[in-house]
């Protein structure tokens, strides 16, 4: 009974299939790959035959994905080094054949075998089958967006498990999302990296019509140099970049071009981006370059300080476009370098002369004081060394010893740290087989979260009064009408200190 039962209702189905009609072949095929999907197999597309004209299809067959099967001389190669591949084919004979009806204009079953000689998948194995992996639009636009915020494509794959429920909810696998992301960068590359990033600086400028980028080429016209900034990028500088800071030493892409982000200290004292920039070779004349095209952009506003890691090229560069700029080297880089070249005995020393702050000749005094210290003691090869570096930091002394630097406009800041932050933020997420194209995109999103936040601190800044606490709350409250609470902090602190002088508690 139950036998005839079956018997009966796989008639029911076969007259049900051979009495379909589509209006296309893609409706044909995306009928006969759900019904593959409800059965457990993954469905082909087969032998198709054109029209007498070659401009259509007339028809079109459609088989089981374990139709064929493997040569033998595939299977047992002598030299082989790799494990041979799983058998996935087995002569499946399942087979279903359309036809197309000028005439009527519609798509009929012409033949149909429902036969299989193979486990069926289960359902929760049927999602990982091939032709029911697809990722969607609405898929596509999540992982771009995801891609953008530097989440890696192991990291989207977990989220998007999360988001449906299961792995075979989701439609399609890690292979494929891996394939999707590589098949779009190699679209938006497609005539050369660098003119991708041009033809996104072009697009960006209809967009904005302030968006300001320029570039060098070679004589070969390969890709130099490279700057850009957006409108609020030139606002920002118009009101903040009186103090630039900015760090060449990252190499985030493939090319291992330095990434150059021009930043500055905004109204929270938080890192404000002016604009950046790839260059190709750290030399006098592409700095030179860079910094001229910032004041063309920045409409010839020279900032009043600047502040650079040790790049030698660099400073060159500074004292020929920006002579009225006072410059300042990161003591970062400055402390990194002396653990490098001097003996550890001597670093408490050495650092005493970046940050004690007195006149120059205090400076010359207790520069003296040290080398008559540290030099003639040790080895003369560890001392030659030492004298070598010291002879070099000497010669420059006056653009990282505070003794020199007093009195100059450098807003508190003594290192190239804000740069370093929005490096390491862009760092974090990218590797250095990146593409330029990639670096750009994900530099866009990392400024808008930076601008994110500083519409955050504003909108507390306005909704919020700092509590006073000296003794002088008049002051203090007006202070923190007319001030930011990150400022109104430092004008508190000074106000503490003055309330020491007056009750004669100052150095207690």
């Amino acid at each position: 009974m139950s036998a005839h039962t079956q018997t009966l209702e796989e008639l029911a189905e076969y007259e049900y299939i051979i009495e379909r009609t589509f209006h296309s072949e893609d409706e044909g095929y995306e009928f006969f790959n759900a019904f593959a999907r409800n059965k457990g197999f993954s469905l082909r597309k087969g032998n198709v035959r054109h029209t007498a004209n070659k401009d259509g299809i007339k028809c079109r067959q459609y088989v089981c994905a374990k139709q064929g099967a493997r040569q033998p001389k595939l299977l047992n190669r002598p030299n082989m080094k790799r494990r041979p591949r799983a058998l996935t084919r087995f002569n499946c004979p399942f087979e279903v054949v359309i036809k197309h009806n000028p005439e009527m204009n519609i798509w009929y079953v012409d033949k149909y075998i429902d036969t299989h000689n193979h486990v069926m998948a289960r359902l929760n194995e049927v999602g990982f089958l091939f032709s029911h992996r697809r990722i969607s639009e609405s898929q596509k636009k999540d992982i771009l967006a995801y891609e953008t915020a530097g989440i890696r494509k192991y990291e989207i794959m977990d989220v998007m498990e999360q988001k449906y429920g299961n792995p075979d909810n989701v439609g399609y696998v890690r292979k494929d999302l891996y394939n999707f992301s590589y098949l779009n960068k190699k679209a938006k590359i497609a005539n050369g990296d660098a003119n991708a990033v041009l033809q996104f600086m072009k697009q960006k400028q209809q967009e904005d019509s302030e968006f300001f980028f320029d570039y060098q080429t070679s004589t070969e016209g390969r890709l130099l140099n490279l700057f850009w900034c957006d409108g609020q990028s030139r606002l920002d500088y118009q009101a903040f970049g009186d103090l630039v800071i900015f760090d060449s030493t990252y190499r985030t892409n493939r090319y291992k071009m330095p990434f150059v982000p021009f930043v500055g200290l905004n109204h929270h004292r938080s890192t404000t981006i002016f604009g950046c920039a790839i260059v190709s070779h750290e030399t006098v004349e592409s700095f030179e370059w860079l910094l001229r095209t910032l004041l063309a952009a920045m409409y010839n506003k020279e900032p009043r300080s600047i502040i650079t890691d040790g790049d030698r090229a660099m400073r060159k560069a500074i004292r020929v476009v920006l002579p009225n700029t006072d410059h300042r080297l990161c003591t970062w880089h400055i402390e990194r370098n002396a653990a490098k070249f001097l003996h550890h005995s001597m670093l408490p020393g050495f650092r005493r002369l970046i940050y004690i702050r007195g006149t120059p000749e205090t400076f010359e005094s207790r520069w003296q004081s040290f080398l008559k210290q540290h030099i003639k003691t040790g080895k003369r090869r560890r001392r030659r060394k030492h004298r070598r570096w010291l002879t070099k930091m000497y010669i420059i002394r006056r653009l990282w010893g505070a003794s020199y630097l007093k009195n100059k406009y450098f807003l508190g800041a003594k290192s190239n740290q804000r740069s370093e932050s929005l490096n390491s933020r862009l760092h974090k997420h990218l590797d250095r087989k990146m593409t330029l194209y990639d670096m750009v995109d994900h530099y866009l999103h990392c400024l808008s979260r930076i601008r994110r936040n500083e519409s955050q601190l504003d909108c507390e800044a306005s909704q919020s009064i700092p509590v006073a606490i000296t003794e002088h709350q008049v002051l203090e409250t007006s202070a923190a009408k007319c001030f930011t609470p990150a400022n109104f902090y430092l004008v508190q602190k000074e106000i503490e200190r003055t309330g020491m002088y007056d009750t004669g508690n100052f150095g207690k």
